[in-house]
């Protein structure tokens, strides 16, 4: 009857400590094209040039799915241009109704570069931000057409859980354990 009364004021306590360690996940991914193009040479430093500071996105899911991509009625993304390593400090940003999405790369953010006879692509780490949800860390991906007139960019939110997640799993665990060796030396 003791153990039972205990296990029940863990998972109150366990119960009661989720509300403080929850928090909402991005999910999903955010794609736009705009017209610019990269510029410069294999595995070393590009540069994106704009024709035009804005993009549209064409792909919105998961946490990301209030945009449209109706054609048409495409979203605006403000776009900054760069040249490796000197990233800017935003490099994109997005606006609707009241939801805001954007990237910040960070100072060692550029990952790596490939041109060839298709085109160019560029991948830069950094922190991905939505309204209302966890900032988390992802790589954005910028291909660009051979001829330089059109680019795409892709970030792809994974979710992970949060750091207070797993030290709420781990403390269940490690009280669970406690009352299932103390039982059992009760037992021998």
């Amino acid at each position: 009857m003791k153990n039972l009364r205990n296990l029940a004021i863990l998972g109150a306590v366990l119960v009661a400590s989720a509300s403080f360690a929850s928090a909402t996940t991005m999910s999903g991914e955010i794609n736009f094209s705009g017209e610019g193009g990269l510029s410069g040479a294999d595995h070393s430093l590009l540069t994106l040039t704009l024709l035009n500071n804005i993009a549209d996105v064409a792909t919105a899911s998961g946490s990301f799915s209030a945009f449209p991509t109706t054609p048409g009625f495409l979203q605006p993304v403000t776009v900054t241009a760069f040249t490796s390593p000197t990233l800017p400090t935003t490099l994109f940003t997005t606006t609707y109704n009241g939801v805001m999405v954007w990237f910040d790369p960070i100072a060692t953010g550029f990952i790596s570069s490939d041109i060839n006879a298709s085109g160019s692509s560029e991948l830069i780490g950094g922190y991905l931000y939505e309204t209302g949800y966890t900032t988390t860390y992802e790589v954005l991906d910028i291909t660009a057409t051979a001829n330089g007139s059109s680019f795409t960019a892709d970030v792809l939110a994974s979710p992970l859980p949060e750091l207070s997640s797993l030290i709420l799993l781990g403390t269940g665990l490690v009280g669970a354990s406690a009352l299932f060796f103390r039982k059992q030396r009760r037992i021998v």
